[in-house]
């Protein structure tokens, strides 16, 4: 075996161990991350009756999957998420879906904020269906949030109902990775009502 021939083999034999070691490490982070999301989840689990279950990416998200009130519900948590694209800013995102919430047309709910004091700021229902959009307002959708006490996430809908999909998402900001038991309860029983009015506004 030449000098070269065999250079070139020590090479790869150590560009293999390392790629050996990057993944194993990663895979130990990404156990351990996990690990600690299912831990994070132990006190809303009997809320839903739930299961957790990990992202399959980079563990910098956990689900929580169950059912409340006879509706099926699930919960993301994710952490420590970047507030803009190049900033040193973090935020902990969590939302909730509730499935089979039928309904014709999409809406959202977002609070908008003044930007170098042009547009307006507050709550605002976006429907492509004006008469939609009147009778959420008058069925106090936005109401029902202002009480849940909402932080809203920028540039994110805080309320997403998504009618080929029959679901209604909540999401905000939360303090902590999830919100309390008691909480998050709240915002269940919110949802419930939420998806009653929008079967009762927003027929198919």
């Amino acid at each position: 075996m030449s000098q070269e021939t065999g250079d070139t083999f020590f090479g790869a034999i150590v560009l293999i161990v390392f790629l050996i070691f990057v993944f194993a490490l990663g895979f130990l982070i990404s156990k351990f991350k996990n690990a600690r999301f299912a831990k994070v989840w132990t006190p809303l689990i009997p809320v839903v009756g739930g299961k957790v279950s990990e992202d399959n990416g980079g563990s910098t998200s956990s689900f929580l999957t169950g059912s409340y009130a006879g509706r099926t519900v699930r919960a993301t948590m994710a952490p420590q998420l970047n507030r803009y694209s190049e900033s040193g800013s973090y935020y902990n995102y969590f939302d909730i879906t509730m499935a089979g919430v039928p309904g014709r047309q999409n809406w959202q709910l977002k609070y908008n904020t003044k930007i170098l004091g042009f547009g307006s700021t507050g709550w605002e229902i976006v429907a492509d269906d004006a008469a939609l959009q009147q009778r959420l307002q008058a069925r106090g959708v936005i109401d029902l949030i202002e009480r849940l006490g909402a932080t809203p996430i920028y540039t994110q809908p805080t309320l997403d109902y998504k009618a080929r999909n029959g679901a209604l998402l909540f999401r905000e900001e939360v303090a902590e990775w999830i919100p309390t038991p008691e909480r998050f309860k709240d915002q269940l029983e919110t949802l419930l009502l939420l998806a009653q009015i929008n079967t009762e506004v927003n027929p198919t």
